[in-house]
């Protein structure tokens, strides 16, 4: 198996965990939570994930590094 790593921007939500799915809504990308970690954005540098944080979800949340691993 192998793994795959990216940075994701992530907050808890009544205390589940969600990722910032980074969903277009009006033509820019929007504040949009989901449960599922395959539906969140996968940066390839923490620097572009605190970027997105703190212009696109006003710093509400963390950036953290993820792992997938691929059957």
């Amino acid at each position: 198996m192998t793994e795959e790593l990216a940075w994701v921007i992530e907050r808890y939500i009544y205390s589940e965990l969600h990722y910032w799915s980074g969903r277009i809504i009006d033509g820019r990308p929007s504040c949009v939570w989901v449960k599922e970690s395959l539906e969140a954005v996968r940066f390839a540098r923490e620097v572009d994930a605190q970027n997105m944080l703190t212009c696109h979800c006003a710093g509400i949340g963390r950036v953290t590094q993820h792992a997938w691993v691929k059957p």
